[in-house]
């Protein structure tokens, strides 16, 4: 069971996106899982991080900015959009905590 949902995870691209409303486009957090070159007891890739990008794009889907995350090096948690801001949920010692990244 554990193989089926590695595959879907894996064959569903990555990506998450949120309509912001008040500047008319979209911001789109998108990522390449990373992997050591070993495999756990099952076979499975073990994983180690990820490799983030942020992506604006325009009502018409065209690309207005896209850069890598470079400090942020996991695979992204649900998140929201709020005040020109991405809110990523984050466990902060059993506590909820956010990552705040902010939009120029």
């Amino acid at each position: 069971m554990a193989f089926i949902g590695w595959l879907i995870r894996f064959l569903i691209l990555p990506v998450t996106q949120t309509w912001d409303h008040e500047t008319q486009r979209f911001i789109r957090i998108s990522y390449k899982t990373l992997f050591e070159k070993d495999r756990n007891e099952r076979g499975l890739p073990i994983e180690r991080g990820a490799e983030v990008f942020l992506t604006v794009l325009d009502k018409d889907l065209n690309i207005i900015k896209e850069t890598f995350l470079d400090h942020y090096q996991k695979i992204p948690p649900p998140h929201f959009f709020i005040d020109n801001k991405i809110w990523l949920y984050e466990n902060i010692e059993d506590e909820l905590g956010f990552v705040r990244i902010s939009l120029d």
